[in-house]
């Protein structure tokens, strides 16, 4: 069936895998919280936003 149409499992493989980036994201920010209660967060935020927009900015860079 998808033989027919491969553009459907690459947009299909692009939503999983951004779903599991939210995924992951969302289990690291609830480990801080779980684990580290003193943790100074606009640092961490910032750092977080950093870090998940790095492909976009190496691809950029090329």
């Amino acid at each position: 069936m998808l033989k027919n149409r491969p553009g459907a499992s690459y947009a299909a493989n692009f939503f999983i895998g951004e779903f599991l980036k939210i995924a992951a994201t969302i289990g690291i920010l609830a480990i801080a919280i779980k684990g580290y209660p003193a943790m100074h967060w606009p640092s961490l935020l910032i750092g977080l936003a950093i870090v998940l927009h790095a492909g976009f900015l190496a691809f950029w860079k090329k």
